[in-house]
């Protein structure tokens, strides 16, 4: 099948994934052509995306609410960039999700690190809650010495790094000071 037969599919259905099935083109050539001829906007990938994309856009869009003077990068400049997602004031920041996970009896919420300067990690409070009042740790990312982590409720990152969610403004303008004034990794 012809990317120009799978845009009738498309058109015809409106239907991606159905899009994709039928025409065994791979979504990403797909997405990027009806990205090209304005069928789809960039923010359609949520349609498609994963659960645990979609928690991750969500914790995105909460991290926006609680910090409106943040740049978003993905919206404005560049969709799904693997480095950082908001830019506040020169500091760049790269928003993460957790859900509460159990292993072997070990409760406990993982992500990788990043070459953000600062990592805003939003942790499900309990299994199933999601971004109902998570908890927010404000991580600098120097600090981190793997590309992995776990952090658990009795460990020091989550007793060190956790800040309620009316500090996430005031944290960031402190780091993105120290920052200017070429502080930062003195500071941390």
């Amino acid at each position: 099948m012809t990317i120009n037969e799978a845009e009738e599919i498309f058109k015809s259905n409106n239907d991606f994934q159905k899009t994709v099935m039928e025409s065994r083109i791979p979504a990403y050539v797909l997405f990027m052509h009806f990205l090209k001829r304005g069928l789809i906007n960039k923010h359609s990938h949520i349609e498609f995306a994963s659960e645990s994309m979609k928690k991750g856009v969500a914790a995105e869009e909460l991290f926006q609410k609680l910090v409106p003077k943040a740049v978003d990068i993905n919206s404005n400049f560049k969709m799904n960039n693997p480095t950082y997602d908001f830019v506040y004031d020169g500091l760049t920041i790269d928003v993460k999700y957790s859900s509460f996970l159990t292993r072997n009896g070990n409760e406990y919420w993982g992500f990788r690190n990043s070459e953000a300067d600062i990592i805003v990690a939003f942790l499900e409070r309990k299994k199933g809650s999601e971004l109902n009042n998570p908890y927010i740790l404000f991580i600098p990312t120097r600090i981190i010495a793997n590309k992995n982590f776990h952090i658990t409720k009795n460990g020091n990152y989550f007793s060190s790094f956790r800040i309620p969610e009316s500090k996430c403004s005031e944290m960031l303008q402190y780091y993105a000071t120290l920052k200017d004034m070429g502080m930062l990794s003195v500071a941390i």
